[in-house]
């Protein structure tokens, strides 16, 4: 094999690589943001709960509005 051509077959591949890699990092970013989405959504419901759970306590104890 000649060096022009294992220079251009090297060159196709770190392309393939360099690709690869942006398109690893779009989908980490992806479920990354998607995690952070679903904590969000499950720590809002859960405050709201938390709040209904304690509303009769703070009532009795004369802090309810």
């Amino acid at each position: 094999m000649s060096y022009v051509k294992l220079r251009s077959y090297l060159l196709c591949l770190w392309g393939r690589a360099a690709g690869q890699e942006g398109q690893t990092l779009f989908e980490f970013t992806l479920v990354v943001s998607l995690v952070a989405f679903l904590c969000i959504m499950i720590l809002s419901a859960l405050g709201l709960t938390i709040v209904d759970l304690f509303d009769p306590l703070a009532e009795t104890m004369g802090f309810g509005g």
